[in-house]
């Protein structure tokens, strides 16, 4: 009985206020004022509500909307079931069930279930799929997407946040995009043209000019960077920092491939990549005693170059290696610092010449610990056996080599 009384009253309710509005729109159809200004209004649906037609060109303090409502402006708070619709501007507070759409400018919160859009927006909007607006001075989070044309704030998204001209913040789940911003960070991809501050992605960070930080997962690209990379992999044109990653590829940096033989592995290859003052290291070695099983090894480091001269150079290299024979690889690592003077032959090749110094751990419980490792130096100016059942070695060394590129 209440519940068909309640649908009763809303049904009363609905044709009293669509009379009202017909009413209003079919007398004063002709002299409709400009605009009009109240404290307050209610809507059940656009234009049926306490001032019918009128709403359109009402400035209210506060605006209700049952289900929908179209104004022309509301300067405090705003709430709607489903829609909130104003043609100019919104004030303090705006939420709606669905979503709000402003024609203006939004200055304070604006929350809805799915959507905002405004055209310019000083405060914060949260949706839960998507945030549009031409220019932002704020905050703007949604589940899925943020789109500004102009961004000054924080951007945060659980897809992707877009702002072609931004100085803000970009948080994203997926990807951010911008022309340039302070901060990018994403689970996947940051794209930006000018970062002054720091891009952080779980894959790939691409900028054109950085200057600050680019840290990701995988692959970190710039074309002009100043300050570090951190990756996997770092590309860029010009480098004047530090790219830290396993392949560091810059285009007027140090990318040097060489071949070596030491006094313990008579055959290594090395591959050289970074810039002068920081470069890493990959490179991998054998010793082919018994050719059917010969004892190899793999690692990393980095190294740092002083130039004496166009043609002479100075190196200084610290590598990390694991020492594998008969497919066992336990743990048997080779320490190893490397002083080397490198002077050019031609264009693309140099000869190298170098001293080590160098530490071999061993483990003693290692099935080729007896045949091999015991006695794998010919001198050695330190060998100790500790109690844990590891063997150290050290001694110094010398390598001889040739560089290309």
């Amino acid at each position: 009985m209440k519940f068909k009384t309640s649908i009763i009253t809303l049904a009363l309710f609905s044709v009293f206020f669509i009379g009202k509005g017909n009413a209003q729109t079919n007398s004063s159809k002709n002299n409709m004022p400009d605009s009009i200004h109240r404290q307050m209004q209610i809507s059940f649906l656009p234009y049926m509500g306490t001032d019918g037609a009128f709403s359109g060109k009402g400035s209210y303090t506060i605006s209700l909307n049952i289900l929908a409502g179209t104004i022309n402006e509301v300067t405090g708070f705003e709430m709607g079931g489903l829609m909130n619709n104003v043609h100019r501007n919104a004030g303090k507070c705006q939420l709606a069930g669905i979503g709000n759409i402003v024609g203006g400018k939004v200055t304070g919160f604006q929350g809805a279930g799915i959507f905002n859009q405004s055209h310019s927006t000083q405060g914060v909007q949260v949706a839960g799929v998507i945030n549009n607006t031409e220019t932002i001075s704020g905050i703007q989070i949604a589940g899925t997407a943020n789109n500004a044309r102009r961004a000054s704030g924080t951007q945060i998204a659980g897809v992707v946040n877009n702002a072609p001209k931004g100085k803000c913040i970009q948080i994203a789940g997926v990807v951010n995009n911008t022309d340039s911003t302070s901060v990018q960070i994403a689970g996947i991809a940051n794209n930006a043209n000018i970062i002054l501050g720091t891009q952080i992605a779980g894959i790939v960070n691409r900028a054109t000019e950085i200057n600050g930080a680019q840290i990701a997962g995988i692959v970190n690209i710039a074309k002009k960077m100043k300050g570090v990379q951190i990756g996997f992999i770092n590309i860029a044109d010009s480098c004047q920092g530090t790219p830290i990653g396993i392949i560091n590829i810059i285009r007027n940096g140090v990318h040097q491939l060489e071949i070596y033989g030491d006094e313990l592995f008579y055959s290594n290859i090395t591959f050289r990549s970074g810039t002068t003052k920081f470069h890493t290291i990959l490179t991998a070695g054998i010793r082919p005693k018994e050719f059917e099983n010969p004892l190899w090894t793999y690692g990393s480091g980095i190294g740092t170059t002083f130039s004496f001269s166009k043609k002479t150079a100075l190196d200084l290299d610290g590598t990390f290696s694991h020492v594998i024979k008969n497919g066992n690889f336990g743990n048997n690592f080779l320490y190893k610092a490397t002083l080397s003077l490198d002077h050019k032959l031609g264009k693309s090749t140099s000869i190298v010449i170098g001293c080590s110094y160098n530490f071999l751990s061993t483990n003693t419980r290692s099935a080729d610990y007896n045949d091999t490792y015991s006695s794998i130096l010919h001198y050695s100016f330190t060998n100790h056996t500790y109690n844990n059942g590891y063997n150290l070695k050290s001694w110094a060394g010398i390598k001889v080599g040739l560089r290309f590129f």
